[in-house]
């Protein structure tokens, strides 16, 4: 039985390399049909909706109450939730491509995610796109730049990192991630990240490890500096921020959407044409994707304008967050890991003791400590 799992195994395998696999259940917007994948139009409409609706700025929650609305129904009948929205708009299928192996089996019949334990096979152009790339990635950039980067447990008020430091220390040098690490001194345990590249190949990377201590002392001591300079660095902040103009702003959004649109109801109208016989294929697709190029830059000077006015908003309520703390708070001198995940984004590693901390507000700013063991004292395990 073990040989005849295993060539199943291998046929299968082959058939992730060839791009032959038949996926059992296709995406909404998708059926099989001769073993192929192929679009189904009205649920395509949907999908683009979708991707429309996400690219105006509308979260999970609110495309769901949108389509909810309109009734229409889920894949396999239900009602939309925010979780079958972002299923759809993370889902890389609706580009042509397909990914193979996401999960699988283990040798007890049980089904897991595929982190990385088995290889995964990327196939392009695999089946009809009912988007392009350009637009998934730019909703893709929209859901990362709209998910907090806090780590923080909904409704627990408790961190889910077991380290505030996890995810957010990254090297100067090659840009990796830091990893933590334990050594041990004079019969004591301390805490060192180090970069996953220098981790890997000392040679790919010379950055060397962090003490975890310097990291904590260098974020109380830009905390101090701010508290002792906020009027200086962070009231011209506020007031510069509240002086963005952004009506011109939100009325150029309207328009790049209202020319977009018009440009959809082109290729609409360029499709009928097409159907009706009055135009030949080659000045369809001269004319489909001079249309697609054109509205693919309006989203883009959209997403980057939105971007621009959404981020200037989200700066100034940070800035006023972290002025409120510095204002009432007498002197830093205890590391929380709740005042660091509040406020940094992350922290870039220029040399063991040298540390760029870019913080949500906006501002970017360098702390150095001085070179002691003795600073080890503040690591907490």
């Amino acid at each position: 039985s073990r040989s005849i799992s295993e060539n199943s195994m291998w046929s299968i395998q082959k058939r992730f390399e060839n791009g032959s696999f038949v996926i059992s259940c296709p995406a909404y917007g998708y059926k099989n049909e001769n073993k192929k994948m192929i679009i189904v139009p009205e649920q395509a409409r949907v999908v683009k909706e979708i991707f429309n609706m996400a690219l105006s700025g509308m979260g999970g929650e609110a495309i769901a109450r949108v389509l909810t609305d309109k009734k229409i129904p889920t894949k396999k009948g239900g009602s939309w939730t925010s979780s079958t929205v972002n299923a759809v708009l993370t889902n890389k299928t609706y580009t042509g491509d397909v990914i193979f192996q996401k999960t699988y089996t283990d040798d007890s019949f049980n089904r897991h995610k595929n982190c990385g334990e088995k290889q995964q096979y990327v196939i392009e152009n695999h089946h009809e796109a009912i988007i392009s790339h350009e637009t998934f990635n730019l909703v893709k950039e929209i859901i990362a730049w709209r998910r907090s980067e806090n780590n923080i447990v909904c409704g627990s008020g408790k961190y889910n990192k077991l380290y505030a430091f996890s995810g957010k220390i990254r090297c100067g040098e090659c840009g990796s991630k830091c990893k933590r690490r334990i050594i041990y001194q004079h019969n004591k345990a301390y805490g060192i990240w180090v970069c996953i590249t220098h981790l890997e190949d000392i040679h790919a990377c010379s950055q060397k490890s962090v003490m975890e201590s310097y990291l904590k002392i260098s974020f109380l001591q830009m905390l101090n500096k701010l508290k002792a300079g906020y009027v200086q660095m962070l009231t011209p902040l506020v007031e510069s921020l509240r002086g963005v103009n952004n009506k011109d702003g939100l009325n150029k959004v309207i328009e790049l959407e209202e020319k977009k649109l018009k440009l959809q109801e082109q290729e609409q109208v360029l499709s009928k044409l097409l159907a009706g016989g009055y135009i030949e294929m080659d000045s369809y697709y001269l004319e489909s994707n001079q249309l697609k190029t054109e509205i693919d830059t309006c989203l883009k000077e959209k997403l980057k304008l939105s971007n621009s006015l959404n981020g200037n908003l989200t700066h100034l309520n940070e800035v006023q967050k972290l002025q409120r703390f510095v204002s009432v708070t007498e002197v830093f001198s205890e590391f929380k890991d709740e005042d660091f995940l509040d406020f940094v984004d992350d922290v870039v590693v220029k040399s063991r003791t040298r540390f760029l901390f870019i913080l949500k507000c906006g501002l970017e700013l360098e702390e150095e400590v001085k070179e002691t063991w003795h600073a080890s004292h503040m690591v907490t395990e």
